[in-house]
């Protein structure tokens, strides 16, 4: 190919990919790592002194971290687990489950995360879920959390001994403790909860760990102490399979809130080290020596790759977070003087009213990466603000991705960090934008500045996609590279950055048949000074769909009902009648003020519990009045007196 024709700008963001000009020249080109798991995250450490994890103020440096990797391949030997076994692993951050993690890597087995926290009360409804997933995804061990065997394995024993398991090896916080680490956890939980809550949990553990022993004296499979088996097993052999090509090492989950059940991403060491190496490459800012917040789970490729695996990689110390609430993430800032944290954006809003960072010197927090769903502009700006002004020289840095690709695909840093922007794709990541009915590539026209549609991503990070021969995530195969759909809508960019607007599966149909596009009302809505935050969903009208707006104001006030009306009534004119961006069919049928908008346990807006609460009564009505050709005016009707407010629109 000519010169002439390799500069041609064809407008495809895929061939054009605009996004290069922020990197060093031919980044794209440098070969990805060919390695196992531990073997890179081992090579990337030539220092064995640095410290490696901090488990309540007890240090593990690199070099203690290794020689317990082995201890822990040796424990699977001595198990009886061999290359591509399935381990089940009900496992929080503590010391042991990265153990473990890189142990089952060097020995080939496949490390399976599942949520180890219990969703229902009920124990029995756990341990079928847990039952389920052993059975799918053909968990041949189990290795699990101490607390976990009561609340999801002891109800199933009996029928996990009939498909063939007869042991479970458990693992308890305390391993990896010593006099320190349990004086400083004390003191960190009194400090959370008070002398006398702290007693009573004290109390209650005391119960549960006398009915874990009357459990196991009684189960009928062989319980195992993970502290035992690592004392002896000095002697113990074990094989280390080295780097085998395409291997599945891990098997993470998804969050479950684009499907009732968190469906399986078997990932390979290629996939995992694949992103990693990016972040080498891409600009992101971590550190060797700098301490990390350990705090996002395992079961999410999230969590497990750019967590984990980033962190130990890139010569982190990483601070072990295993019980962990969003309104304590000041406190723990404050208490390790963190230089960075991974975290989901739900988290950060928060810490510019914590009392514990009002007059907290920031200064040694450089790095805040945030995956999951975007903030919006108002929010990203007043935390900018926040740590500008506590001399902190970071700023909000956000990431899109998915567990399919093991984590991240693009970051907003730098120059390209942009207020609205995901950023750009990473070094070796390549994006395009796909008609979502047609699924053929779009391009940006000459007299546009961006191109929209579905997203599609091709990386080497992608998972296989399949899991026993059935396909979980499918890819497409197009002019040699391997594309995903994403299900997402966004915007690319000429200059190559990107922005996320919605997932595809939130639309839908009002009851007059006009397409819902979620995002797009919630960004409008968002754009008023009254509000804070918003969520779009629909509600049913007979058999057809209403549009809900769940809304936090900007101000934490009561609300009287003549309140609620004004400001229904100012929003919509905001948001609406006055802003020549929008249709007033685009306004909501019913709007509801709350407080907080319900997350789900990672910390995504929960917009599906939102639909299966339904309408409560005291939402705020409405009324458009329109015909064929247009929308006349609306009225706003406060449910309690219902009273009226006509007002014209200008549309």
């Amino acid at each position: 190919m000519s010169d002439d024709k390799k500069n041609v700008i064809t407008g495809y963001p895929h061939i054009d990919k605009p996004w290069l000009q922020y990197y060093e020249k031919d980044v794209d080109k440098k070969p990805l790592p060919e390695k196992s798991l531990y073997q890179y995250m081992k090579g990337n450490n030539s220092d064995e002194e640095q410290t490696a994890i901090n488990y309540f103020n007890k240090k593990i440096s690199y070099g203690e971290f290794f020689e317990n990797i082995i201890n822990a391949a040796k424990v699977l030997t001595a198990l009886g687990i061999k290359k591509d076994d399935r381990i089940l692993f009900l496992l929080p951050n503590i010391p042991e489950t990265s153990y473990l993690m890189y142990a089952a890597s060097i020995v080939g087995a496949v490390a399976d995360y599942m949520d180890p926290r219990p969703d229902n009360l009920d124990f029995k409804v756990n341990a079928k879920k847990t039952l389920e997933t052993i059975i799918d995804e053909k968990c041949t061990h189990i290795i699990s959390f101490d607390k976990c065997y009561l609340t999801s394995l002891q109800p199933i024993e009996h029928e996990l001994k009939e498909i063939g398991i007869d042991k479970i090896t458990l693992v308890s916080a305390k391993d990896s403790m010593n006099l320190k680490s349990t004086i400083s956890y004390l003191t960190e939980k009194k400090d959370k909860v008070g002398l006398q809550e702290l007693l009573n949990e004290l109390k209650n553990e005391k119960k549960i760990n006398e009915l874990i022993r009357d459990c196991r004296a009684n189960s009928p499979i062989e319980i195992l102490d993970y502290k035992d088996l690592a004392r002896n097993v000095k002697y113990t052999g074990y094989d280390d399979i080295g780097y085998v090509p395409g291997k599945i090492d891990v098997i993470c989950h998804t969050s479950g809130t684009s499907s009732p059940k968190p469906k399986p991403i078997p990932l390979t060491n290629d996939n995992i080290n694949a992103y990693v190496e990016q972040l080498f490459l891409s600009n992101v800012n971590l550190r060797r020596g700098d301490k990390g917040l350990h705090i996002l789970p395992f079961f999410a490729a999230f969590g497990l790759a750019g967590n984990t695996h980033a962190g130990f990689s890139h010569g982190l110390e990483l601070i072990e977070v295993p019980e962990f609430l969003p309104s304590e993430l000041a406190k723990i800032i404050k208490k390790y003087k963190t230089n960075i944290i991974l975290g989901v954006s739900t988290w950060f809003p928060d810490l510019i009213n914590s009392p514990d960072l009002q007059n907290e010197d920031l200064s040694y927090l450089h790095t805040i990466i945030s995956g999951g769903s975007s903030l919006n502009t108002k929010e990203e700006k007043r935390i900018n603000d926040f740590l500008a002004a506590h001399n902190s020289k970071t700023k909000y840095v956000k990431g899109y991705g998915m567990s399919e690709t093991a984590g991240g695909t693009t970051y907003a840093v730098g120059e390209y960090n942009i207020y609205g922007s995901v950023g750009i794709p990473m070094t070796h990541t390549n994006f395009a934008v796909v008609d979502p009915d047609t699924k053929e590539f779009k391009k940006i026209n000459d007299n546009e500045e961006y191109v929209s549609g579905e997203l599609a991503v091709s990386t080497k990070a992608i998972t296989p996609g399949k899991l026993d021969g059935k396909v979980i995530v499918p890819t497409y195969e197009i002019d040699g590279q391997t594309w995903l759909l994403t299900g997402d809508y966004g915007r690319i960019y000429r200059d190559g950055h990107i922005e996320f607007e919605d997932r595809i599966d939130r639309g839908f149909m009002r009851y007059d048949g006009y397409k819902i596009k979620p995002s797009t009302i919630e960004k409008l809505l968002n754009s008023s000074s009254l509000v804070e935050d918003s969520l779009i969903t629909p509600y049913k009208v007979g058999s057809n769909n209403g549009v809900l707006a769940t809304i936090i104001l900007d101000s934490n006030i009561e609300l009287t009902e003549a309140d609620k009306k004004l400001l229904a009534e100012e929003i919509i004119k905001e948001s609406f009648i006055e802003n020549r961006e929008s249709s007033a069919r685009q306004i909501p049928n019913k709007i509801r003020f709350v407080k907080k908008i319900p997350l789900t346990k990672n910390n995504k807006k929960d917009y599906r519990k939102i639909i299966s609460t339904g309408l409560t009564g005291d939402e705020i009505d409405i009324v458009l009045k329109e015909d064929n050709l247009s929308i006349k005016d609306f009225e706003v009707i406060v449910p309690e007196n219902k009273s009226k407010i006509l007002k014209k629109t200008s549309k």
